[in-house]
């Protein structure tokens, strides 16, 4: 049964709570009540980390060393990975999913306007041991003739056949990797998919070279 509670905030953390409700499209009872619907949740973790430390803590102070904690490590991730990847100013953080209890993280990327690659967007999956890299790049359906669409899919067929047009030379130290393509009403999508991991995965620019190879071919202006 949902218990009622009367709170009287200062009138700055109000402020600043209203900005936070602003930017998400929420108003400010809905997301006290998510806040407090998250630390139910974490509740039990909350009371576990107040164990690791040596001297007594008021319960702010955990939670703000576990809010500092984690927006270091993440935002630390999120860089790393346009570096690994070659792309540091050209793509930026568009989603994340992250399970510490599961060692999983999904972060996708979409370019920055002026990116000037042939890549759209970006995802990466880190589980245990594995990275999973996904490169998309959209076709608008509409500006592009059904002859070059077919044509398109020709190429990708005889990439998976005969590995024409030849890949570049990083890709042949994947394990696994595949070309392909999503097809919707309005937009088609051309996807590189690899299982590599940071030092041993394609940079981004080497896949958007391949990319423009197979949008030539089939006579695809992008």
């Amino acid at each position: 049964m949902p218990k009622r509670v009367s709170l009287s905030i200062p009138e700055d953390n109000y402020a600043k709570l209203a900005t936070l409700c602003d930017f998400y499209k929420l108003d400010v009872k809905q997301t006290i009540s998510d806040i407090l619907y998250v630390m139910g949740l974490k509740s039990q973790s909350i009371i576990y980390t107040n164990k690791e430390y040596k001297v007594p803590v008021k319960l702010t102070t955990i939670i703000l060393d576990l809010f500092d904690a984690g927006f270091k490590t993440t935002h630390s991730l999120f860089n790393v990975v346009l570096e690994k990847l070659g792309v540091k100013g050209l793509f930026t953080l568009d989603d994340f999913d992250i399970k510490l209890d599961e060692n999983h993280m999904w972060l996708l990327y979409i370019a920055l306007e002026g990116c000037g690659l042939c890549v759209d967007e970006f995802d990466v999956t880190i589980g245990p041991g594995t990275m999973r890299l996904t490169a998309t790049s959209f076709i608008d359906t509409e500006n592009v003739s059904s002859e070059a669409l077919e044509k398109l899919k020709g190429i990708v067929h005889n990439i998976e056949e005969e590995g024409k047009p030849n890949p570049p030379k990083e890709f042949y130290e994947l394990e696994e990797y595949s070309i392909e393509i999503e097809e919707e009403e309005d937009s088609w999508a051309l996807k590189f998919d690899c299982y590599a991991s940071f030092d041993s995965s394609p940079k981004i620019s080497t896949i958007s070279k391949y990319f423009e190879r197979i949008f030539k071919r089939a006579g695809i202006t992008r």
